[in-house]
């Protein structure tokens, strides 16, 4: 569930932004604050298509085949956690406007999020 203090710059593709002031009330970014990002639309998949997904993996650059894992497989391999912050390219992209303008999305300082992956 998105908070409604985001800061949207954009419907379809989505993109939001966490309020600055927001950004450094706790250290890891809460979920629903986190920033938002797309290129693309978002595609709404079904139940089925998320069942039978697979993930294939090329590998016959090293010789051997291709591999496929569904989405029960991935889960059941190893985890590991690590916490990290994540910024678009784009950030505080607005601040360069004031000086010549840009391409892209305007973003203020809150396309930067952090979280435990």
């Amino acid at each position: 569930v998105r908070h409604k203090a985001l800061r949207i710059h954009s419907e379809q593709s989505m993109n939001a932004e966490t309020p600055a002031h927001l950004l450094t009330k706790e250290y890891l970014t809460p979920n629903s604050l986190f920033y938002i990002r797309h290129h693309h639309p978002v595609p709404f998949l079904t139940t089925d298509q998320v069942n039978n997904y697979q993930l294939k993996v090329d590998l016959t650059m090293d010789g051997k085949s291709e591999v496929s894992f569904s989405l029960e497989d991935l889960k059941k391999l190893p985890q590991t956690t690590i916490t990290t912050t994540m910024q678009c390219s784009g950030n505080r992209r607005s601040g360069f406007n004031k000086y010549q303008r840009t391409s892209g999305t305007g973003w203020g300082q809150g396309a930067i999020s952090t979280a435990k992956w």
